[in-house]
């Protein structure tokens, strides 16, 4: 008895913290949108200062800064879809809260739906990557992934 009594405290607490976090990290995306806005909101210069940076640090051929602009609209677009399905879940999740009857599984759900769409934000980077990589000569590649390595630590340090 005191085994169960300890089992559902428990995934009561885990429940708590993970309502807590999605608070808190909606809380950091909601300010964030205010700072710098997200892919599909972007303004048509800041896709081409990024073009116009890759293009000068790799010194692209007129072909390659084509195919890097085709591969560049492609990327947004499917971040464009990730973001907008992971907005509607969060939407949805916040509605579901204020139901007095929101049932655990209904809160595990959400937090899954949500843990797949940052795995596929992931996957689609690394696709976009490995597209840009396959279009870049030996030397182009050394410093694309240079740029891409110091990206992650910038990322990374955003993060803390």
């Amino acid at each position: 008895m005191e085994n169960i009594k300890q089992k559902r405290l428990l995934i009561t607490f885990i429940v708590i913290l993970a309502i807590l976090n999605i608070a808190v990290l909606s809380t950091f995306w909601i300010s964030s949108r205010h700072h710098a806005p997200r892919h599909g909101h972007h303004k048509k210069g800041h896709h081409d200062r990024g073009l116009k940076k890759l293009t000068e640090t790799l010194d692209l051929s007129d072909e390659q800064q084509s195919i890097f602009k085709k591969l560049r609209n492609a990327h947004f677009e499917k971040m464009d879809s990730i973001h907008i399905h992971l907005k509607n879940n969060k939407d949805a999740f916040f509605e579901e809260m204020t139901h007095q009857n929101l049932q655990d599984s209904v809160v595990l759900v959400r937090i899954e739906m949500a843990t797949i769409a940052s795995g596929e934000i992931d996957k689609a980077l690394f696709e976009h990557y490995k597209k840009l990589m396959k279009n870049c000569n030996e030397e182009q590649k050394e410093i694309l992934r240079n740029m891409f390595s110091e990206m992650v630590k910038q990322k990374g340090q955003r993060g803390k």
